[in-house]
């Protein structure tokens, strides 16, 4: 028997000792989840967003969705209003960056600087900058980031599934077979989960959170909660709903945006393995304007009847039961628009709130 089959072999018998199964989910205990505030931002895609430090406001890096002109905005948390005028921060005119499909892309630093992470596409290289967030001068960080693409592709060669820690200290690497989860700081392996993830998040009290598809003795999806750095493996959760997962800063719930043919948002509650109640994400039509989005081909009006809400990123505040969404409403037909110069996409920003 090889290694790697040894390694799965071993985290399936661990598995079945810790795995709590999820019950029926309409328990008298399950955690209710609010919608308590809707906005719409703007047109422009989201890359990430960051907490300010008094909690009351937060960093968004949106894009034009040519990924072209990137700039720096600020929103209430309390209302969901933008404070101000947007900063422009940098130019990428040959549009070679991607955002990166995790949480933790953009945060804030000791030094009040915020630090961006993108997949360079390009070079299949990791690209970062740092950013005033006063005057939004962005310095790219070259040589950091050429040591830091030579030390991934150690373990993985896509940029693209890179997952990071709120303080960019840790970062979860998925290869085709492996997580390996590695140590920026001393640029270091700290340990392998013999899986491919679906999805990786962190929380700030130091676990990691992974979200996998099951196997025949578990359908669906299953959560693990590993502890930093020894990658112990503290808590397995059966899932009805796969997603990346975000918890708060303690880890009691960890929020999760599902897919599939309807898309839905819920918060699960790590102490009793309780989902809450799941709030669609599927909208209306929606028209930019006097906007009218046809088909290149026939000519006629496109139907957008397939609206849903896409969340970019999640922002937990300080008191662990509200969060901060930015999402971007995708239909039928988006990319035909765009290429007829006409812009369908708009951002949302939605404040929830969970309760008892």
């Amino acid at each position: 028997m090889t290694n790697r089959k040894i390694m799965r072999c071993v985290y399936m018998i661990s598995l079945l000792f810790a795995l709590t199964v999820i019950g029926a989910q309409a328990q008298e205990n399950a955690p209710t989840l609010t919608l308590v505030q809707d906005a719409i931002t703007g047109f422009d895609c989201t890359v990430g967003a960051a907490l300010q430090p008094d909690g009351n406001a937060m960093w968004a890096m949106l894009v034009d969705c040519h990924r072209e002109h990137y700039a720096l905005h600020s929103f209430s948390t309390l209302t969901g209003e933008r404070i101000g005028d947007p900063i422009p921060a940098f130019d990428d005119p040959n549009t070679d960056y991607f955002r990166l499909f995790s949480s933790n892309t953009l945060i804030a630093q000791p030094d009040g600087n915020l630090r961006l992470i993108l997949d360079g596409n390009i070079n299949d290289l990791p690209v970062s900058y740092t950013i005033n967030p006063q005057t939004g001068e962005s310095i790219m960080n070259l040589e950091d980031d050429a040591q830091l693409g030579a030390f991934v592709r150690e373990f993985t060669p896509y940029m693209e599934g890179l997952s990071f820690s709120a303080d960019h200290r840790y970062l979860a690497a998925v290869d085709d077979d492996n997580t390996d989860v590695l140590d920026m700081e001393s640029r270091s392996l700290l340990f392998t989960l013999p899986y491919a993830t679906t999805s990786v998040g962190f929380d700030t009290s130091g676990r990691l959170y992974v979200v996998t598809s099951g196997d025949a003795a578990t359908t669906g999806f299953v959560l693990n909660v590993y502890s930093l750095p020894d990658g112990t493996l503290i808590q397995s959760y059966l899932l009805p709903y796969g997603g990346i997962p975000y918890p708060n800063a303690d880890g009691r719930f960890v929020a999760l945006e599902t897919g599939g043919d309807e898309t839905l948002l819920g918060v699960l509650d790590t102490t009793t393995g309780i989902f809450s109640n799941m709030i669609s994400q599927m909208m209306p039509p929606f028209t930019a304007g006097d906007c009218i989005v046809r088909d290149p081909v026939t000519d006629s009006a496109l139907d957008l009847s397939a609206g849903r809400l896409w969340m970019r990123d999640l922002v937990w505040l300080p008191d662990g039961e509200t969060f901060v969404t930015l999402s971007e409403y995708v239909g039928d037909g988006m990319t035909q628009g765009r290429e007829n110069g006409c812009e369908t996409t708009a951002t949302r920003l939605r404040i929830y709130r969970v309760g008892e």
